[in-house]
């Protein structure tokens, strides 16, 4: 049989499109089960499930990239590794923003130091998710080490643009200016000139 009008113009779903679709079932699922993203594995939710796990695994890929390429809000994919990811900032702000904690790497040696970068970057996508912007104080009375944390990021970004010696990646400054910690404006002095660590102030 020929196809009806409907049937000729429909057409596939964009993978961000279908993205979404399931992005809105995981926000429903959590909704009606007081908050939660802990998908629970039953014939209804398999797909869901499917899909939350799909997710861990592209920000693992992610990571493991060191989040080359990415840039928020639109889907991109690493060429600097041979294992590409489809999770970008944009998504990994919106899983945040219902509480879906993805989860971090563990390791030794730089190994270590970027789990625990990492860690602290996904405490800024929380804060940005709750406050709608990156301005975390220097003595930011509910966590003093973040607030420092991301002063030490400013500091370390402003040595990098004016060319000089600094603990800060491109690969990690570009995730800063694309969420909002740092940008063309953060030329000025930091409190964490002063500061430093046995860490370099990477951390």
């Amino acid at each position: 049989d020929a196809p009806t009008p409907n049937q000729s113009q429909k057409r596939p779903k964009t993978a961000d499109e279908q993205w979404t679709i399931m992005f809105n079932s995981l926000r429903d699922y959590a909704a009606s089960h007081n908050g939660s993203t802990h998908v629970r594995l039953t014939p209804q939710t398999r797909s869901l499930y499917h899909w939350v796990h799909n997710q861990c695994t592209a920000y693992r890929n992610l990571v493991d990239n060191g989040g080359a390429g990415v840039s928020g809000g639109s889907s991109s994919k690493s060429t600097t590794s041979t294992t590409s990811s489809s999770m970008t900032i944009e998504r990994v702000e919106r899983l945040a923003s219902i509480g879906l904690n993805l989860p971090q790497r563990t390791g030794n040696g730089q190994g270590a130091n970027t789990t625990k970068w990492e860690s602290k970057y996904q405490q800024l996508v929380s804060y940005k998710s709750q406050h709608g912007n990156c301005n975390v104080p220097y003595n930011y009375s509910e966590d003093a080490k973040f607030g420092k944390w991301c002063d030490r990021q400013r500091y370390w970004y402003r040595l990098l643009r004016e060319g000089k010696k600094s603990q800060m990646t491109e690969e990690r400054a570009d995730r800063l200016v694309s969420i909002g910690l740092v940008g063309p404006d953060t030329l000025v002095p930091s409190a964490a000139a002063g500061d430093g660590d046995s860490n370099g102030g990477a951390l």
